[in-house]
């Protein structure tokens, strides 16, 4: 095959149809010769390099349906849409950068193939082995293969909007830097617990506010650093930073005003305890505003590690029993300390850890007694000299070790996980409904019937008719002209008509119908129930034809004639003249109309290949969609399984 096009297109290489140079760089693409680029134009956005059309009869004989001009088009442009996917992927090397860019054009070449050609095989083919592979195995190449394949697709899909996915990408995007950070512990608990003594305990230094009231306590997070100072964060998204000596008296100076402006703070720990990991000190969430509730939430959402801190005077609470539950169901493990058990004698304490072991025994990984007043005070004391033998703070601290920092990769890998599949699922779901709407669109494009296409027609006959209308109407122009140059006058001279009026009058006359027509076109194209396929055809046909018809009357000097033959109808006014040019304009009024009428036939096949458009348009995307898009997640949930 490429023997023989090759010799065809050299012996006539200007003459031969578009068709042959196209299967020969097709032919070339599919045998990897380096000459498939020829027809190219280079770029980042390669485009195929089409040769004019000269004309002549197409395809292997008389009724070929490559000799119909639209069925012609339609081919030559899904062939040179598959041509340019194909050199697209030809060119490909994998694990570049730009290798992704390169199965993105070349997935809307296929889809622009298919939606002129909806059966074309190679065209569905290629698009269905072009999901998104996994670039490894570990986790964080599923994350890093999760952002490329959510951050590709597109906000809107032939207008239909694919909402969720930026919000999935968020998600993605945030777990791969929670994987990132150290391990991050919340403190929880209800208001009045004990909750920042007990980080003031854990910490080993008294760095959280305690004492505070519901009304002025902030959620402040303590990182490592080597300062000791603090950054506020203000709802307004504005930040103040506070050297280590402002710190306290600003946290102890606030006002329920100041108070109310912050997000949250974030303070530097210096301490030996706990090694990197971060720790958010919560307000009780009885004593939380919606703001600061929906805040410590986030935090919550964003913890590796959850320590719930129940107050010994009030035991489990029904409120913290319904948060718990709901941790529970969100597959975390929470370790549980009673405070303040300085308040109860060893039976009550014993008997109050276990009634919370076996309430909550599904959520909680241990339940530990701990004073942490006391247990602070014992830890300052020993702040300077070395490991306390009777350090009160012991058991949580084993407690901790064992159920969190010694898992603490693993946790983070199980919390990343959960989120990375909840986003992947997210983003999943706004596709598939996005699809649901394309092939709705799709079906209802398909089922429309005859009943367009005839009223189409009426709408052509009725548009043939006002054509008409404007044609007669061009009598004005040309009396107002006729008038202002002086080639005609009622009584005494006139001016006689020359070259130069001729010229002048014929581009007027030539002007003012192709914009009255025009403006009729685009005047019909705005109004609601006017076919997109009408004001196409009367662009692709009525328009270039009144131009050479009009071109016609130029060389004829058609107004040179008007002028002759009836330029003595002025003697009997202004209104007489303007009478007989327009009879003199009523044969040509009635050829446009005649013309206009004529192009029923280019409407009914540009009604049909629009209805076929409006369907195979749709259906691509969902077959892009569903074979990529929805393929690679998949794949990235499948894989999910296997390494959780």
């Amino acid at each position: 095959a490429l023997t023989l096009l090759g010799k065809r297109l050299e012996a006539d290489p200007d003459t031969a149809p578009e068709e042959l140079h196209l299967a020969r760089t097709r032919a070339l693409l599919r045998a990897e010769d380096p000459g498939a680029g020829a027809r190219f134009l280079p770029g980042p956005s390669p485009q195929y390099r089409a040769g004019p059309a000269l004309g002549g009869p197409y395809g292997p004989d008389e009724v070929s349906p490559l000799r119909d001009p639209d069925t012609r088009e339609a081919t030559l442009l899904s062939q040179i849409s598959l041509a340019t996917a194909e050199y697209l992927l030809s060119e490909r090397t994998p694990g570049e950068a730009s290798d992704f860019d390169r199965m993105s054009a070349a997935q809307e070449h296929l889809v622009a193939a298919l939606s002129t050609a909806p059966q074309l095989a190679r065209a569905r083919a290629l698009l269905t082995s072009l999901s998104a592979p996994l670039a490894g195995t570990r986790l964080e190449d599923f994350l890093t293969t999760a952002t490329t394949v959510l951050a590709a697709i597109p906000g809107h899909v032939l207008g239909v909007p694919l909402a969720g996915v930026q919000e999935a990408l968020s998600g993605v995007i945030a777990a791969r830097e929670r994987l990132a950070r150290p391990l991050t512990i919340a403190i929880m608990g209800e208001f009045s617990s004990g909750k920042s003594t007990f980080v003031n305990a854990l910490l080993g230094e008294a760095i959280a506010p305690m004492g505070v009231l519901p009304t002025t306590s902030t959620i402040n997070l303590f990182r490592r650093g080597p300062g000791g100072g603090a950054r506020i964060h203000y709802r307004d998204g504005s930040i103040a930073t506070l050297a280590r000596g402002e710190v306290q008296r600003f946290l102890h100076g606030l006002d329920d005003v100041e108070a109310s402006r912050i997000r949250h703070t974030e303070i530097e720990r210096t301490g030996k305890h706990m090694g990197d990991a971060a720790v958010v000190d919560t307000p009780g969430l009885n004593a939380l505003d919606g703001f600061h509730e929906r805040v410590a939430r986030d935090f919550i959402d964003e913890s590796d590690a959850v320590v719930w801190i129940f107050s010994a005077t009030r035991g489990g609470a029904a409120s913290e029993a319904g948060l718990l539950n709901s941790m529970r169901a969100d597959g975390r493990k929470v370790l549980g300390v009673v405070n303040k058990v300085d308040t109860l004698d060893d039976g009550e304490k014993e008997e109050l850890c276990e009634y919370l072991q076996e309430q909550l025994g599904d959520v909680l990984a241990d339940v530990i007694p701990v004073c942490a007043s006391a247990a602070l005070e014992r830890r300052i004391a020993h702040a300077d000299g070395g490991e306390d033998p009777d350090d009160l703070f012991a058991p949580v601290e084993h407690a901790l070790e064992e159920h969190f920092l010694k898992h603490a990769r693993e946790l983070k890998r199980a919390v990343t996980i959960r989120r990375l599949q909840e986003s992947l699922q997210k983003g999943k779901g706004a596709v598939l409904t996005a699809v649901d709407v394309l092939a709705a669109r799709a079906e209802a494009a398909a089922r429309e019937d005859d009943d367009d296409a005839s009223a189409a027609a009426r709408r052509l006959a009725a548009f043939a008719d006002k054509v008409h209308a404007l044609v007669l109407e061009l009598d004005d122009v040309l009396t107002r002209e006729l008038l202002s140059l002086g080639v005609v006058r009622k009584g005494g001279a006139r001016k006689t008509m020359t070259v130069q009026d001729d010229a002048y009058l014929g581009a007027v006359l030539r002007d003012q119908a192709l914009r009255a027509l025009q403006a009729a076109i685009g005047e019909l194209s705005r109004e609601e129930d006017t076919p997109a396929a009408l004001t196409e055809v009367l662009g692709r046909h009525l328009i270039p034809w009144a131009r050479g018809y009009l071109d016609g009357l130029d060389a004829t000097r058609f107004v040179t004639g008007l002028v002759r033959d009836h330029g003595e109808a002025i003697e009997r006014g202004e209104q007489a003249l303007r009478e007989r040019l327009r009879t003199c304009m009523t044969p040509i009024a009635a050829s446009w109309q005649r013309f206009a009428r004529g192009l029923e036939r280019e409407l009914r096949q540009a009604t049909i290949q629009g209805r076929r458009h409006a369907a195979a348009r749709p259906r691509a995307e969902v077959l892009r969609l569903k074979t990529t898009t929805v393929a690679s997640i998949d794949a990235l949930l499948a894989g999910l399984d296997s390494i959780a």
